[in-house]
């Protein structure tokens, strides 16, 4: 029977000493680092880890998270076979926090060992949220406060912003602005340079 040895994933215990993992603890920890770590958690061998990655930036739809599963059960049975035998994958998307969670059973046969292994995935896929200001000026109001704002505030172009469904210079978003107002084209010219 061989012997597995490995250190645990965050190196030490509460008590300032190394933690290692012994046989069937050993190769858990193993697929569990293998699994969670990203390529750029690896200097020295990014080729050894992030293997979920391609998840990343993914939405949850049901043919991502089926090919996702199949790729995760052959590349687990390309690197650890004969270690592990997998019993049953499942991969669950919450679509709340945007993100994967996996359930892993599976078999250590020289140990005689079933055991499950569970971790999420963070798909990053995340709905941007930003701080607007709002601006209820009109007409010449809304014309000398552009007048004001427009040489510390270049850089942003005025924009329909459907979302909102309003107009949008950047930050400031304008909620009675439209095409009627008397100064729409030279608040338009002024933003966009025009």
């Amino acid at each position: 029977m061989s012997q597995y040895i490995d250190i645990d994933i965050y190196g030490l215990s509460q008590q300032d000493t190394i933690i290692y993992h012994q046989d069937a603890d050993a190769i858990k920890h193993a697929l569990l680092l293998w699994l969670t770590y990203s390529r750029k958690d690896l200097l020295m061998n990014p080729s050894g880890a992030g293997f979920i990655d391609i998840q990343i930036f993914k939405n949850l739809s049901h043919e991502n998270i089926e090919t996702f599963k199949l790729y995760l059960l052959n590349t687990i049975e390309k690197y650890f076979n004969p270690s592990i035998n997998i019993i049953q994958l499942e991969v669950e998307p919450d679509y709340v926090e945007y993100r994967l969670l996996v359930d892993i059973v599976y078999r250590v046969p020289e140990y005689n060992i079933e055991d499950t292994l569970t971790f999420t995935i963070n798909t990053n896929y995340t709905t941007p949220q930003f701080n607007y200001i709002y601006i209820d000026y009109t007409d010449d109001n809304l014309y000398n406060f552009v007048i004001t704002t427009k040489e510390n505030y270049s850089e942003h172009k005025l924009i329909f912003d459907y979302t909102l469904n309003k107009w949008r210079w950047g930050k400031y978003v304008f909620n009675n602005f439209s095409f009627t107002d008397s100064r729409f084209t030279d608040i338009l010219i002024i933003i966009n340079n025009t």
